[in-house]
């Protein structure tokens, strides 16, 4: 199989380019859909291509544990690339444009404005702080949308 470093696809090759932040693997039961939910931040590392490109990511929030919108940035840097507020439980594409990225490998990091700990709502002893849930994250050339 071929593994590539500008697409992560949870389930495939999350367990290389993720690395502090991330909870274990999750299925969705409504949709089929493998991800990893976030900790308050989440680190992650891609291959960019150089040149102005945008970062796509497939996300969603558990908006019914969390007791509202989830709220958060991406950042690459300690530069901030977009804010995102996810007000759905189900699986988005949120876009984030880097205009001048250099060619390489780039440590991104997920930043969660408003984690939640699931005990508070469930009472069920899980006392993790829980940001967004990834599915997949991909580096795309070509003209830039505003996210």
């Amino acid at each position: 199989m071929i593994e590539l470093d500008d697409t992560i696809v949870v389930g495939i090759n999350d367990h290389r380019l993720f690395s502090e932040g991330w909870h274990e693997r999750t299925q969705d039961e409504r949709s089929g859909v493998i991800y990893r939910p976030t900790d308050k931040e989440a680190t992650f590392q891609m291959l960019l291509p150089g040149g102005p490109v945008e970062i796509a990511a497939l996300i969603s929030a558990s908006v019914s544990l969390s007791r509202g919108p989830l709220r958060g940035s991406l950042l690459y840097q300690g530069k901030n690339l977009g804010d995102f507020l996810l007000d759905t439980e189900n699986w988005v594409i949120r876009r984030f444009s880097l205009p001048e990225a250099p060619s390489g490998w780039a440590k991104l990091v997920w930043a969660i404005h408003n984690p939640f700990v699931p005990n508070d709502t469930l009472q069920n002893r899980d006392f993790r702080r829980m940001g967004l849930n990834v599915a997949s994250i991909r580096v795309e050339r070509g003209i830039l949308h505003s996210s």
